[in-house]
């Protein structure tokens, strides 16, 4: 999820630079999340209507998904043990720095 550095409720809130960064943040997620996950597609949800803060959910799709069903954000719960976590965020964060460390194996 990528949520916008100060608080608006709409895209038309942010400033021409503010709306800028957040796009290219969300672009820079979505190719870290694509580079180490490798999904098929990569849907990009702007959300705000329970929550009135500007963010966008970046939700992996993968081949047995339904490429014509709804997408829900809270369906396809996966835990990962906290070894597992420290491997996907340790590789997140080494992307994000311009690293691009090869997928994580959990």
């Amino acid at each position: 999820m990528v949520v916008a550095e100060r608080h608006a409720p709409e895209l038309h809130d942010l400033s021409a630079d503010e709306l800028a960064r957040f796009w290219a943040d969300g672009a820079a997620v979505g190719r870290t999340i694509s580079s180490l996950l490798d999904p098929v597609k990569l849907d990009d949800l702007l959300m705000g209507h329970l929550c009135p803060h500007l963010h966008c959910h970046l939700i992996p799709q993968y081949a047995p998904d339904d490429p014509h069903g709804s997408i829900d954000p809270q369906a396809g719960d996966v835990r990962l043990d906290e070894a597992e976590w420290t491997k996907v965020i340790e590789a997140v964060r080494a992307h994000l720095a311009g690293h691009h460390p090869t997928r994580p194996t959990a």
